[in-house]
C-alpha cells in the first residue's frame, strides 16, 4: 500500500497534481483504496494482464495480417478487443504514409460506441450483452444518444463493416470489421485501418477480407 504523498515523491510531482493523476487512475480502475489515505493496485492492471496472455494467440495470427494490409493500404492497422463497456487496443502497425495522424496506441481504450474500431466490436455482441451495456453506461434521460448508437449498430450488422468520419478527431478516418472466430459468429476482436480522412476511401472489401483472414487463423 502507499499514500498520495508516497506517491509524489516518489515521481517527483507536486502533491496537487499527484492528487488529480491518483484520482484518474482510481476511476480507471488502476488504483484501488485500501484504507484511509492508501492505495493498492486496482483490478484493472489484474484484467489487462490476463488480457495480454489470452491474446498472445490472436496477436500472433492477426500481426502478419496487418502487416501485409498496412503497407498494402498505406495506413495505420489496429486491432481492438472487448473489455466490458471498453474497446481496448491489443496490436497496432503503422502506415507508410510520410503524413499519418496519431491512432490508439496498445493499451488505449475506448467506449464501446467511440469510432470504428469500437462500433465493429459493439454492434456483433449478443443483443442482451449490448443492451445491457447500454443500460449499465448511460443514464434514462439520454434516450436520444442511446437511440444513435442503436441505429450506429444496426446499419454496421448491415453492412458487415463500420465507417467513420471526424467522430473521433477531426479530419481523420477509420473503417472496422469484426474479427469472428473461424466461421462462426461470435466476435473476437475488431480490426481498423485509420488515416486521413480523404485516403479512407473504397477500403470496406480490403477491412472485411483481412479481418476473415484473421479469423478462419483462430479456427
Amino acid at each position: 500500500m502507499i499514500s498520495v504523498r508516497e506517491i509524489a515523491d516518489e515521481i517527483g510531482a507536486p502533491l496537487a497534481s499527484t492528487y488529480r493523476i491518483v484520482r484518474e487512475l482510481e476511476a480507471l480502475g488502476l488504483l484501488e483504496v485500501a484504507s484511509a489515505g492508501q492505495y493498492r493496485l486496482g483490478l484493472a492492471l489484474a484484467r489487462l494482464g490476463n488480457l495480454a496472455l489470452r491474446g498472445r494467440g490472436l496477436r500472433d495470427v492477426a500481426v502478419p495480417v496487418m502487416q501485409e494490409l498496412a503497407e498494402r493500404a498505406g495506413e495505420t492497422a489496429l486491432l481492438l478487443v472487448r473489455v466490458g463497456s471498453q474497446a481496448v487496443c491489443i496490436e497496432h502497425v503503422e502506415g507508410t504514409y510520410p503524413i499519418r495522424p496519431r491512432s490508439f496506441g496498445v493499451g488505449e481504450q475506448v467506449d464501446l460506441w467511440a469510432g470504428a474500431s469500437a462500433l465493429a466490436l459493439f454492434a456483433f455482441l449478443p443483443d442482451d450483452e449490448r443492451e445491457q451495456v447500454l443500460a449499465d453506461r448511460f443514464e434514462p434521460e439520454e434516450i436520444d444518444r442511446v437511440t444513435r448508437v442503436r441505429e450506429l449498430c444496426a446499419e454496421t450488422r448491415r453492412n458487415g463493416w463500420c465507417l467513420t468520419r471526424d467522430q473521433v478527431v477531426v479530419g481523420t478516418a477509420a473503417v472496422a470489421a469484426p474479427v469472428f472466430r473461424g466461421d462462426g459468429d461470435q466476435v473476437v476482436a475488431a480490426l481498423s485501418l485509420t488515416g486521413l480522412t480523404e485516403r479512407i476511401v473504397d477500403l470496406e472489401d480490403v477491412i472485411t477480407e483481412a479481418a476473415r483472414r484473421i479469423g478462419m487463423g483462430l479456427a
